[in-house]
This record gives C-alpha cells, sequence and structure tokens, in this order.
C-alpha cells in the first residue's frame, strides 16, 4: 500500500486549520463566525475519511489498539503539558482559580473536552477515534450492501447524530454522554462520505468543473449556513435541521477541497504557496493544538504593552484588528511548528 502523502489532503487541511484560527478570534455574533463553524470541523473529519483504511484493521479491538496510540494517548500528553503550563503561569492560573479543580478535571477526563487550559480544541482526538469506531463498524456491516440500504442506514446515522442529545435527560450521570461519543456520531457521516468521496474519486471527477463549482459550493454553504440556520458547533452537537446543516456542511467542505486541488495543481506544486499550505496540513496535530497558546500569547503581549484587553469570539474592537490577531497567530504557530517539520522530515529521510 502505498504511503505517498496527498498534496491536496495536506493543503486542504492547511486553509481549514486557518478557518479554525479565525474562528476563534472572530465574535460569535459574526456572520463570518456562523459561517466557519457551519463546515471547518466537518472538513476535518471528511480529510480523515479521505485516508481511511478500515482493512487495517482486522477487529474493532485492533482499531481500539492502533488509534488509541495515535490518538487518546496524544490527547492526555497534550493536555496534561497544558495542565502544568497553566498550573506554573499566573496569567493563565486565573481561570484554574475561577473554575476549580473539580471542573477542570471532569472536563478533561470525562468529556473529552479540555476546558479553561487553552487546548479545549483537543476534543477533536476523541471524537475521531471514536468517530472512526463507528464508522468502521458501519462499513462491516453496510458497505457490501446495495446502495439504496447504504443510503438509508447513512440516514438513520445523521439522525442519531443529529437528535442524540435529546437523550441527555436519560443519562443518570452527568449532562452528556462521555468523551465525545455524541459529536462522534455526527463525526462518523462526514468520516464515511469521506472515505466514499476518496474510494469514488468524486473530487477528481468535478476538478474539471471547479472554476465554477467553488463559487457555487461558496454561495450554497452561506445560504444553508448563516443565510437559514443560527450558530451550529459539532463540538456541542449544535445542530439545525438536517438538510440545512448538510447542506452547508458538505458544500463548504467541496469548495474547500476543490481549492486545495487547484493550489496542488502542477503549476503551482513547486510554489511556495503550495509548499506553505502543504506543511501546516502536514503538521496540522500540532499547529492545532497550540493555536489557542499562540492567541493567548498576543493577547497578554497586548493588554500588558496597551492596557486593551482583547476578548477572542466576544469582543474585538474592528474588523482589521480581529483578522490581524487570526493572521498574527497562525504565523507564530507557523513559525513554532517550522523546526519540528524539519527535524520530522530529516528523520524520515535518513529512515527510507
Amino acid at each position: 500500500m502505498s504511503t505517498t502523502r496527498r498534496s491536496d489532503i495536506d493543503i486542504a487541511k492547511g486553509f481549514a486549520l486557518f478557518l479554525v484560527v479565525l474562528g476563534h478570534v472572530v465574535t460569535m455574533h459574526h456572520t463570518i463566525f456562523r459561517w466557519i463553524y457551519a463546515f471547518h470541523m466537518p472538513a476535518f473529519f471528511f480529510l480523515s475519511g479521505m485516508t481511511f483504511r478500515p482493512e487495517k484493521y482486522n477487529t474493532c479491538m485492533d482499531y481500539i489498539k492502533k488509534r488509541g496510540r495515535t490518538l487518546i494517548l496524544p490527547y492526555f500528553a497534550i493536555t496534561l503539558t497544558a495542565l502544568a503550563i497553566c498550573t506554573i503561569r499566573p496569567y493563565y492560573h486565573l481561570v484554574l482559580n475561577e473554575y476549580g479543580w473539580k471542573h477542570i478535571l471532569t472536563w478533561i477526563f470525562y468529556y473529552g473536552q479540555p476546558q479553561q487550559i487553552y487546548v479545549g480544541q483537543l476534543w477533536f482526538l476523541p471524537a475521531l477515534f471514536f468517530a472512526g469506531l463507528y464508522a468502521l463498524i458501519w462499513l462491516k456491516i453496510f458497505d457490501r450492501r446495495s446502495l439504496t440500504v447504504r443510503c438509508y442506514a447513512l440516514v438513520v446515522l445523521v439522525l442519531a447524530g443529529t437528535y442524540i442529545r435529546l437523550a441527555d435527560p436519560l443519562i443518570p450521570v452527568m449532562n452528556r454522554l462521555p468523551w465525545k461519543l455524541d459529536s462522534a456520531l455526527c463525526a462518523a457521516v462526514f468520516l464515511i462520505a469521506g472515505y466514499y468521496a476518496n474510494r469514488e474519486k468524486l473530487l477528481e471527477k468535478m476538478e474539471p468543473y471547479a472554476g465554477f463549482l467553488i463559487p457555487f459550493f461558496l454561495v450554497l454553504s452561506f445560504f444553508f449556513g448563516p443565510k437559514l440556520s443560527d450558530y451550529v458547533n459539532l463540538c456541542d452537537c449544535r445542530y439545525t435541521a438536517p438538510p440545512y446543516y448538510f447542506a452547508a456542511a458538505f458544500s463548504g467542505i467541496a469548495a474547500l477541497l476543490l481549492a486545495a486541488r487547484m493550489a496542488a495543481r502542477p503549476a503551482l506544486s513547486g510554489s511556495v504557496f503550495s509548499r506553505f499550505w502543504q506543511f501546516c496540513g502536514r503538521r496540522s496535530m500540532l499547529l492545532f493544538s497550540i493555536q489557542s497558546f499562540a492567541l493567548y500569547f498576543f493577547v497578554e503581549v497586548i493588554l500588558r504593552t496597551t492596557g486593551v484587553e482583547l476578548k477572542p469570539m466576544e469582543w474585538m474592537p474592528t474588523r482589521l484588528s480581529t483578522f490581524a490577531l487570526a493572521v498574527a497567530t497562525f504565523a507564530l504557530i507557523c513559525l513554532i511548528g517550522w523546526p519540528w517539520d524539519y527535524w520530522k522530515r530529516k528523520v524520515h529521510n535518513k529512515t527510507r
């Protein structure tokens, strides 16, 4: 089996990563914020589906062992490191005092979503772990069935994912299911869709019409997203009507992936632009993990130098300051990630 990385997938991850950073700066009432949240995290699950190989796992336990090492162990390693940093640094320790250790540890070890320690985005790792497990089970049961049966089975998964939180009152302890088991249901839909899109070479078939389809899907995503729907968030299982939610998500994903394929074309593949976004996607896990620390580094610097306390997602003085803070944050995480990428590639080349 080929282990060659696909540049278009790496570029798409890079684009999606910048949207994550921007989405963590833009104020929540803004239309752009609601548009980003309509598809940016679904895109990561879709991209994971495009590289998903169910044949690698003989059993579900085999999947749990292998993916546990690559997803759950990093979740704890990064989270506990962040917790240590927040414990040591006075500026970050303020939130620990405000919310208390019981709250912090409950969210780390039960909900699978660290809160108030600047790595809350790591909810993606347990959600991806369980989404992959759901997808593996679904594919083992339905992949060899007829197209009609698979469509109905996927609709059932869609409904289960979007309405799972209606079952929360039935949970005897805590407010919702642990470890993003609920978010993973909806995420599995995107993962399965990505798997089939890659297997059927759907993007390759759409690429000749990318010049028309990219703006078309962008308009469609905006129309079914912030135009017709309220704020949605896969992390919190907050969805609108399934037709609106999935239309906005898949349209945004399609536009993102087609733009990435255009950036990966031979004419651009060796350019600085293309190579930069490939780097971002190649090290997206590291950059994704440290983005909040980078963001609040600039917030602290601005507070200490000007006395103005910016509150990303809550209050930003201007649109220009919003974009500037997002770009500065993205630049810093890339600057931090570049030596790591250089070292990893050097090690990889030596072991080939």
